[in-house]
């Protein structure tokens, strides 16, 4: 038995940081053990700052899903990065995450252990995907990341199975400052409904549309309104896309594509809900939005 510590109750934020398409949004919603960042083999598919909240004993867990790290530059990969960062310099614990072909992807994997030294906070490391990789071959990855002695621990982990998830989380409440619950403990998140909704619908693209179609897509919640009396939501939503060709693709042969979309996106409204949703769904064209700076900040990429 270890040496129990003397702190009553821990707190803090804590960033998960990584390359795109390395699980991280996964690995929160394991940890979690509910679905809160939206899931992708497409990399690129957190868009925000999303933020869930864990209260294992004598401790608050605020974990926060930064957009994976983009190697190409462009006004929508740099904003993205930018929120990385900022998401890193409001925390009190990095989580770092890699997977077994990060060294395929140097570049982005040096930017993310670049902002882990220049944060000076408390970090870790989780090699995700550990499923996919034998132990001699885990260790001969993991041994040059200790030998940095920037990670507090360094672990390797399966998101997908659920492997070392326990102990990662023991070592990430060992980091977290001394305090008490930010937050009250039966919420999941301190995000706004709308917010989920729109990523949640994101997410649905991703899964029904291929090629650029979901990097050129953008979604605003424009109203969200709950029947007092019956307690049904109305959503409408807007999907925003870059030329005519791409509205026809993700509407469909007659609508067949936005209403797949549709029904999935309701059903996970309903789930974290716990109440029947109406969702009203429209495609508009905004030329060139990925390349227009108001357009970006409009679609919340400042």
């Amino acid at each position: 038995m270890g040496k129990r510590s003397s702190v009553e109750h821990r707190c803090g934020f804590v960033a998960c940081l990584g390359r795109t398409n390395v699980g991280k949004s996964t690995l929160i919603n394991r940890i979690l053990g509910e679905k809160l960042g939206i899931v992708s083999h497409k990399p690129q598919t957190t868009r925000r700052l999303v933020r869930g909240i864990l209260n294992p004993e004598g401790a608050q867990v605020i974990l926060v899903d930064t957009p994976g790290l983009p190697a190409e530059s462009s006004p929508v990969n740099k904003s993205l990065e930018k929120e990385a960062r900022r998401g890193v310099e409001r925390s009190d614990v990095v989580l770092a995450v890699t997977d077994p072909v990060a060294r395929k992807r140097k570049q982005e994997e040096e930017k993310m252990l670049s902002i882990v030294k220049q944060s000076g906070r408390p970090a870790l490391l989780a090699m995700n995907k550990s499923d996919l990789s034998d132990s001699a071959a885990t260790e001969a990855f993991l041994g040059p990341y200790r030998e940095l002695g920037v990670f507090r621990a360094v672990l390797a982990v399966s998101a997908l199975k659920g492997n070392n998830v326990e102990r990662l989380l023991r070592a990430v409440v060992e980091c977290l400052p001394e305090g008490p619950p930010l937050y009250p403990r039966d919420i999941l998140s301190d995000q706004p409904e709308r917010d989920f909704f729109a990523e949640n619908l994101r997410e649905k693209i991703f899964h029904s549309v291929h090629q650029e179609m979901p990097y050129a897509s953008a979604v605003m919640v424009d109203e969200v309104k709950e029947d007092e009396k019956t307690g049904l939501y109305r959503v409408t939503a807007t999907i925003y896309v870059e030329r005519e060709s791409q509205k026809g693709i993700l509407i469909g042969h007659g609508g067949k594509v936005l209403k797949k979309i549709g029904s999935a996106a309701r059903r996970d409204m309903e789930r974290l809900t716990g109440a029947k949703v109406f969702l009203s769904l429209w495609v508009k064209v905004r030329k060139n939005w990925t390349r227009d700076p108001r357009s970006l900040r409009e679609f919340g990429f400042d």
